[in-house]
């Protein structure tokens, strides 16, 4: 193999290696800052110790930006212990004019509050990133096959 095939024969490798690497920087980063996150969400959740009942003060319908599709909901007013109602949008089927629901908050921080279930898992840190995990593996298997066609090793080896 002459010096210009291995020079073209290396640039292919960089081009394939390079997207492989960032693909999977990216969705390392990925499940390290989900995994931070569900970390804050889980330790924002345990601190919320008491419970009230909250109440539908208004219904009406959120509206998605992605697909445009609008979603049950209403805004819920709760009022801890220390006099000062707190207003936050909820969404779900539930939400009926007056109804109550409850609510979980943090006595030391009102404002750290939650209605409805927990929606962490380890599901959200593998399919959030599940597609820059796919996209560097399917790149590495491309940079291990162009490896086997060098001089180096593999197919053409006893041809150098």
């Amino acid at each position: 193999m002459d010096e210009a095939s291995r020079r073209k024969l290396r640039i292919v490798r960089i081009a394939i290696a390079a997207p492989a690497f960032v693909f999977l920087a990216v969705a390392l980063r990925g499940i390290v800052v989900d995994y931070r996150d569900v970390r804050l969400a889980k330790r924002l959740e345990h601190a919320r110790t008491a419970v009230t009942e909250g109440t539908f003060v208004e219904v009406h319908h959120l509206v998605s930006l992605k697909s445009g599709s609008r979603t049950p909901g209403g805004t819920v007013v709760f009022t801890p212990p220390t006099g000062e109602p707190i207003k936050f949008n909820y969404v779900g089927n539930d939400a009926k004019l007056g109804r109550k629901i409850e609510v979980r908050y943090d006595p030391a921080n009102p404002h750290n509050f939650s209605a409805g279930a927990p929606l962490f898992g380890l599901s959200d840190l593998v399919w959030d990133n599940a597609f820059f995990v796919v996209m560097g593996a399917i790149f590495l298997f491309a940079l291990t096959r162009a490896s086997a066609l060098g001089p180096e090793g593999g197919e053409n080896a006893d041809q150098a």
